[in-house]
């Protein structure tokens, strides 16, 4: 069985690329927001959710805030194209990585991969 990643971002190329490069390796869950994302969070409790932090209706900020509320724990990783103001957050966020985007392919499933592994 497949372990589940949630994708939350905006950015409906963002969604499919992110989608492609994980696909083969993992069930791939899509959210447009973080409202959405959050459903989606709380329907499927993925091991996994990779998050933009700037989106509407719902930020990645409070979607980090609401699933730690949840009680779940899981792994998750900010997709950026500003990483340097993230960093500091890391370790309050409890957050496993920051990618910034552009990010290589091959480099960015490495990364999955090794926050996934038992």
């Amino acid at each position: 069985m497949k372990k589940k990643v949630l994708v939350v971002d905006d950015d409906d190329f963002v969604l499919e690329y992110v989608e492609g490069i994980l696909q083969d390796h993992y069930e791939v869950l899509t959210s447009i927001d973080g409202s959405a994302g959050l459903a989606e969070f709380s329907k499927h409790k993925p091991e996994l959710v990779i998050i933009d932090l700037v989106m509407p209706v719902m930020d990645g900020y409070e979607l980090i805030d609401k699933i730690k509320a949840s009680g779940e724990n899981p792994k998750i990783v900010i997709l950026t194209g500003a990483p340097d103001e993230i960093k500091q957050k890391l370790s309050y966020y409890n957050i496993q990585a920051v990618v910034t985007k552009p990010f290589k392919n091959n480099d960015f499933l490495k990364a999955i991969k090794g926050i996934l592994s038992p």
